[in-house]
């Protein structure tokens, strides 16, 4: 009786260890595909990124207007990050480095035919909102500093007789 169970036991624990080294493959492969993007930009093989996208985007991206996340560049520097993988879908961290600024953001891919393909449009989408987010705040507190405007006394005596006639107050 003791046999089956420990049989049971070792099939579990190989298969825990083979989804494991699976999902680590994956990671290692969607890493890949955006370190394949970066350098194709960085060279201008516009094709080769194409090639790499998700097929929403390159049908989108076979147009004349199409500008990929990254362009051609002698100064850019880049640094890709850990992966995440969740089913068909998977993240990137990837951090551009140019003129002393840096900017990081995740690169959003999906898995098609069993090969990953990045996901330009919704990456660009997510990292203009958080962007918007960041200059709406700084906005704020920006706004924050300014001092208000100091009130004048005429402007209190108008809006007093103004509110009287509102009301309907015939005193004179």
């Amino acid at each position: 009786m003791r046999r089956p169970l420990l049989i049971v036991g070792l099939i579990a624990a190989f298969a825990a260890c083979s989804s494991r080294e699976g999902s680590e493959q994956r990671a290692v492969a969607a890493r890949d595909v955006v370190t394949d993007f970066v350098e194709a930009g960085l060279a201008g093989k516009k094709e080769r990124q194409i090639e790499l996208l998700a097929s929403v985007d390159r049908v989108k991206a076979r147009g004349d207007d199409w500008t990929p996340m990254v362009i051609p560049s002698d100064s850019l520097e880049y640094v890709v990050g850990g992966a995440a993988v969740d089913g068909d879908r998977a993240s990137v961290h990837l951090s551009l480095l140019e003129g002393g600024a840096t900017e990081s953001f995740d690169v959003l891919l999906i898995e098609e035919s069993g090969e990953w393909r990045i996901l330009e449009g919704e990456t660009i989408e997510r990292l203009a909102k958080r962007i918007a987010g960041e200059l709406s705040r700084q906005f704020e507190g920006l706004m924050d500093e300014v001092p208000a405007e100091p009130e004048h006394e005429g402007d209190a005596a108008d809006s007093s007789s103004g509110d009287a006639a509102a009301d309907g107050d015939t005193r004179q």
